[in-house]
């Protein structure tokens, strides 16, 4: 797939796929396409990155939030693959997905997720009665 078919397939920005490409984070290959070079990124090396990567935007839609906050909130987790912007933001940063393990494990020991503290509650409640 065309990394500007891949962009669209995705919802991913262009240029911070060419990034991921050029810092080798995204595999890819050249091929000649009516005779012109295409840079495209197979199946196996899309599977291959998703397993690795997580973009932040992505991660931060699925959390309701944006990236930029949600890179605050990320202390001690590497952002990788963003590019600098002249303005001074970074776009199309990328969070390991064995650093959503580890925080995920680490979060798991910790405290409860709301609907199982919900839950727990309710049971507690009935046991009280």
């Amino acid at each position: 797939m065309s990394m500007q078919r891949l962009a669209k397939f995705t919802g991913w920005k262009w240029e911070s796929i060419a990034h991921w490409v050029s810092l080798g984070l995204l595999e890819s290959q050249q091929i000649m396409l009516r005779g012109q070079p295409c840079q495209v990124v197979s199946p196996q090396q899309l599977l291959v990155f998703r397993q690795t990567y997580v973009p932040l935007a992505d991660l931060a839609r699925a959390m309701g939030t944006r990236p930029s906050a949600l890179a605050e909130l990320l202390t001690g987790v590497e952002i990788v693959g963003a590019k600098p912007l002249p303005n001074g933001l970074r776009r199309g940063g990328l969070v390991r997905m064995s650093d959503l393990g580890q925080l995920a494990v680490f979060g798991a020991r910790f405290t409860l997720p709301q609907h199982l503290m919900r839950a727990s509650e309710g049971a507690s409640a009935c046991q009280n009665r």
